[in-house]
């Protein structure tokens, strides 16, 4: 039995850059969510069983 799926790494989820203003931190933060649920919609359409999404 064989069946596909999405891994990826490194995403330092929740960490605040410190030389990001408050408005710049907030749409970076945002723009990694949104590129997660991108990867989500991707692994769907390529028939992945499941997606692992890991910080550190």
């Amino acid at each position: 039995m064989s069946f596909r799926f999405l891994h990826t790494g490194d995403w330092q989820l929740g960490m605040t850059r410190h030389f990001f203003s408050e408005g710049v931190q907030e749409r970076f933060a945002q723009s990694r969510f949104d590129a997660i649920r991108e990867l989500g919609r991707i692994a769907e359409e390529e028939d992945c069983r499941f997606m692992v999404v890991c910080g550190d």
